[in-house]
C-alpha cells in the first residue's frame, strides 16, 4: 500500500491512531469492493480487533468455511489481511491467526478524485514495518 502522509489523530486521552491516505488507485479500489462486499466485510469486522483463525471466523460470521479460507487468502493477497502469527497445537497441527490490516476506512469523493483513508491496527503495522526492515536489510 502507498501512502503520501502520515498522521497522528489523538483519540481520548492516551491512545493515538496511525491514518493513512491510499495513493494507489487500486489498493483503493481494493478496499472499496472489499467494505462492499458482504462476506469480506464481516470477515474483516471479525478480525479488526483480535486475530482469529479462519475456522472462528467462519463460525461467529456464519459463513462457510471453504467461502471464507478462500475471501481470507484473497484478503491477504490484497495485503487488507495479514498473518498476525501461526500457533501449532498439542496435537502439531499448524494454523494461522488472522488479523485485519486496519480498524477503520474512510472514503470520500471530491471533485470526482477518490479518497481513501484507512486507519490502520498499529501493532499489525509495526510487524509489518519490522518485517520488511529486517528483509530489506536482512
Amino acid at each position: 500500500m502507498q501512502v503520501v502522509r502520515e498522521e497522528l489523530e489523538p483519540i481520548g486521552a492516551t491512545r493515538m491512531e496511525l491514518a493513512k491516505t491510499v495513493t494507489d488507485p487500486l489498493m483503493a479500489r481494493a478496499i472499496l469492493e472489499a467494505m462492499s462486499n458482504d462476506v469480506s466485510r464481516k470477515i474483516l469486522s471479525s478480525t479488526m480487533s483480535k486475530g482469529k483463525p479462519v475456522e472462528e471466523i467462519s463460525a461467529e460470521s456464519n459463513i462457510p468455511p471453504s467461502t471464507t479460507y478462500r475471501r481470507v487468502q484473497e484478503l491477504s493477497e490484497m495485503g487488507l489481511m495479514v498473518v498476525e502469527r501461526i500457533v501449532i497445537s498439542e496435537n502439531g497441527k499448524r494454523y494461522s491467526i488472522f488479523r485485519s490490516a486496519f480498524k477503520g476506512v474512510m472514503a470520500e469523493m471530491h471533485s470526482g478524485q477518490l479518497h481513501v483513508e484507512v486507519t490502520l491496527n498499529e501493532d499489525v503495522a509495526d510487524r509489518f514495518y519490522r518485517m520488511r526492515q529486517a528483509i530489506r536489510f536482512g
